[in-house]
């Protein structure tokens, strides 16, 4: 392991998954018993690339909101000119949009309970699990 991350729900531990052969995010509740300690890896943190990268979430107030609902809601979440940028490690980004429940679609959904969207969804898609 290299990092833990909390995800507004639970801890998770960044590691290297043999099975997988990749970087995964594993819930520390999950955890039970004693490790097995394999020796050291040669899987870094330098080498996991989805944590390395640094991106920036740019948030606005869902737009189908009336525009003294979008000044609330910018004032709520400290937005400058109706915009917040919020830069993290490219692997919490999922995170963030659930937390946030942020929304790609504002035409689609509910103002109301989507009252942030994702401005710059298309840049940050190669990330996204989901």
């Amino acid at each position: 392991p290299h990092a833990l991350a909390f995800t507004g729900e639970r801890w998770h531990v960044r590691a290297w998954c043999e099975k997988n052969r990749d970087y995964r995010d594993f819930a520390l509740s999950r955890f039970r018993g004693e490790p097995e300690l394999l020796g050291r890896s040669n899987q870094t943190q330098e080498n996991d690339i989805a944590w390395q990268t640094k991106l920036t979430m740019e948030i606005i107030p869902n737009p189908c909101l009336s525009p003294a609902q979008q000044k609330v809601i910018a004032e709520d979440y400290g937005m400058s000119d109706g915009k917040l940028a919020i830069t993290l490690r490219a692997q919490l980004i999922p995170y963030a949009i659930t937390l946030l429940h942020l929304d790609k679609a504002p035409e689609d959904s509910d103002p109301l309970a989507y009252q942030l969207v994702l401005l710059n969804w298309k840049n940050l898609q190669k990330w996204l699990s989901f």
